[in-house]
């Protein structure tokens, strides 16, 4: 076993609170709320990749702080939450850990959003740049329908 399921699956043995409950954990969020401005901390440069000279935002902390998570997505949430939408579109990858999560806060539905040649129905495709290159995102052409507030 990998040394990080190890370590987690020991955490979880032997965290010496096996009867705290979830409702427990939320109430703790709420008295103790992490801020926005703290979020930074929980995303880690990593120089030169995926190619030399471009620093990738590694959000793997983040994700796994509980609290960063949901206040991320309590903030996203937000912004959006009177805005009357029908649909909330994901691109890949980043986009596929966040926006069915706010889709479900938001009760609405999750449209991903796919590079070139994952969607196995009908689409629609156009081109980007990034800084090391071009690529393409597509989207079911049936996803969105006309007049839908995404």
């Amino acid at each position: 076993m990998p040394e990080c399921f190890s370590r987690a699956s020991r955490t979880l043995l032997h965290s010496g609170s096996p009867t705290k409950t979830f409702g427990d954990d939320r109430q703790s969020l709420k008295e103790n709320r992490m801020q926005v401005s703290d979020l930074k901390k929980h995303i880690r440069d990593i120089p030169n990749f995926p190619k030399p000279g471009v620093i990738f935002k590694d959000i793997t902390p983040l994700l796994k702080n509980g609290e960063a998570l949901q206040v991320v997505c309590d903030e996203l949430v937000k912004r959006f939450e009177k805005e009357s939408i029908q649909q909330v579109v994901g691109i890949e990858s980043r986009g596929f850990i966040f926006s069915p999560m706010i889709a479900y806060k938001l009760g609405t539905g999750f449209v991903p959003v796919r590079k070139k040649g994952k969607l196995p129905h009908e689409v629609e495709r156009v081109s980007y740049t990034l800084e090391y290159g071009e690529d393409f995102l597509e989207i079911h052409r049936d996803a969105i329908s006309k007049g839908d507030r995404v």
